[in-house]
């Protein structure tokens, strides 16, 4: 049996308080009906009424013969998060109907790892993202002759001076961008940012030719393309069909990515083409907290780089993209270290 049709009513009504009552993203809400589809499959399709302390072992050991799409075994972290999605959705069902008398919320705990697992899999381990010089380096050896090549290079400048979120740059529109003021107006109106937050980034112009890379970009669109205040910022790939019946990827269409793999890819591609390693769009957040913990001198000064990244708290940020790298940390050390006891 590879269905239970119970099984699935309880999990779609389980879907729907995560979205209702929880309010948690679509993307988070499709990673738990993942990790329930391999519990079920895990136990046989077996009814959850008839769950039992065996099923949280059995689990386990279904996790532990289990591979990955490329064929590896299941990472410690990944097995975790099944669990813990498994755990969350456990305590729910006990208090519905007709599951009470069968699952008790202590049977909810019993899906864990064993504690030295778990603190592998939450251990922080040291973020990768690229140093300013690496990632200028990237940038300037980016082709810019066609105008797909420009389009990218833009998205590479964009990134390197906002560090926006990928959904909110595939997301926003030629309005939200103010050259005079260098700023982008990231309204969550009809930009896809996280929490749906509304905040102004004003872009970091370090170097004149990666802001130049972009602000070209934006009258290009305006002058040379007649696009408007409506249209996209990042339009994607126009595929025509040429007269030998192939497509054909040589111009920007009207309208938004419908997903962030492309840019991720150009970003990716960008470190690749000058043997660097392929850091993704996040990285550039991790990389701008760096630069704003060595340059800002004051508290006021650290907190508008915070603010700048969405985060209307400066813990956020310090928790999130201060961490230091193994590097980094015996580099401080070192500096400390010349200071004598006495």
């Amino acid at each position: 049996m590879k269905h239970n049709s119970q099984n699935t009513r309880m999990k779609r009504n389980y879907f729907g308080y995560l979205r209702g009552a929880k309010q948690l993203p679509e993307a988070t809400v499709e990673k738990v009906a993942a990790s329930l589809s391999v519990f079920e499959a895990a136990m046989g399709y077996k009814d959850f009424k008839r769950h039992n302390l065996t099923w949280p072992e059995r689990f386990k050991e279904a996790l532990s013969e289990a591979n990955s799409c490329a064929g590896k075994p299941l990472s410690i972290s990944t097995r975790s998060n099944h669990m813990r999605h498994v755990r969350d959705f456990i305590k729910w069902l006990a208090d519905k109907p007709g599951y009470k008398s069968r699952i008790g919320w202590g049977d909810a705990d019993c899906y864990k790892l064993s504690r030295k697992d778990e603190r592998v899999a939450n251990e922080h381990r040291d973020p990768e993202y690229p140093l300013p010089e690496h990632a200028l380096i990237a940038f300037r050896a980016m082709p810019s002759k066609t105008e797909l090549q420009r389009r990218d290079r833009a998205i590479f400048a964009f990134l390197m001076m906002t560090g926006a979120r990928v959904k909110a740059t595939a997301s926003l529109k030629l309005k939200r961008i103010d050259l005079i003021k260098r700023a982008v107006h990231q309204d969550a109106r009809d930009v896809d940012t996280k929490g749906a937050k509304t905040f102004v980034t004003a872009f970091y112009v370090a170097e004149q030719d990666v802001w130049d890379a972009f602000a070209d970009w934006v009258t290009y669109l305006y002058d040379e393309k007649l696009f408007g205040p409506e249209d996209p910022l990042f339009p994607k790939t126009d595929r025509k069909i040429s007269p030998d019946r192939n497509f054909v990827c040589e111009e920007v269409a009207r309208a938004h990515w419908a997903q962030t793999g492309s840019i991720r890819t150009i970003v990716k591609d960008a470190f690749q083409r000058v043997h660097i390693p392929a850091y993704g769009p996040h990285s550039f957040r991790h990389m701008l907290t760096h630069i704003g913990m060595d340059i800002c001198t004051s508290p006021r000064s650290f907190k508008a780089f915070t603010q700048n990244l969405g985060h209307s708290d400066v813990t956020t940020t310090l928790n999130s993209y201060s961490k230091l790298t193994s590097r980094e940390q015996i580099e401080e050390i070192t500096k400390l270290s010349r200071h004598s006891y006495q």
